[in-house]
């Protein structure tokens, strides 16, 4: 059955893209007050009725003929093995533990731990490990107000440890004077 809808001008008028935007233009002025009045209802009506299709409708598409994949089905019929999966998870947590004692390994230079910390969310990793990265940047914060000031960084190494104190939400000041962390920011 074919679907026929019969519409009235005004409906046409209200569903056009432009109608609102034109009328509304005319009526701006240099003194207007620009409160928001609710739109005007307008009665439509709408009359849907079915009429018998004379002839069938087509529902097939046409095949598309695209050549054959030089990978084949290789990967569609690859079995998928249990003990396989279990084998990586073992060994994805053991990497896990590692990367942790590494994170949380005390270290006399806080900006290589920095770096480490922002190679772990580059690579897309941090997740697993967030609660360390907290404590371990909530330490270097707070035991080394003077980080900056220790050696004569590149501007690769100031911008890199500005950005991810403030990545982790601690204010630092992005000005030369004062040289310490910002509490009014």
């Amino acid at each position: 059955m074919a679907m026929q809808a019969h519409f009235t001008s005004n409906t046409l008028q209200r569903f056009s893209p432009f109608s609102s935007l034109s009328s509304s233009m005319t009526q701006i002025s240099p003194s207007a007050s620009f409160r928001f009045a609710p739109p005007k209802t307008r009665r439509t009506t709408l009359r849907a009725h079915a009429a018998p299709a004379s002839q069938p409708e087509d529902t097939s598409r046409p095949l598309a003929n695209f050549p054959l994949s030089v990978w084949g089905d290789r990967f569609v019929n690859m079995p998928l093995d249990d003990s396989i999966f279990k084998s990586n998870s073992i060994k994805v947590e053991a990497m896990k533990e590692d990367v942790r004692k590494l994170l949380v390994a005390e270290t006399d230079d806080s900006v290589e731990k920095i770096d480490f910390i922002n190679t772990l969310c580059r690579l897309g990793v941090s997740y697993h490990f967030e609660s360390d990265i907290e404590e371990q940047i909530h330490k270097i914060f707070v035991t080394e107000p003077d980080l900056l000031d220790k050696n004569d960084y590149d501007l690769h190494t100031v911008a890199l440890v500005f950005r991810v104190f403030r990545q982790h939400g601690y204010k630092i000041c992005c000005g030369e004077y004062p040289k310490h962390y910002c509490t009014s920011i």
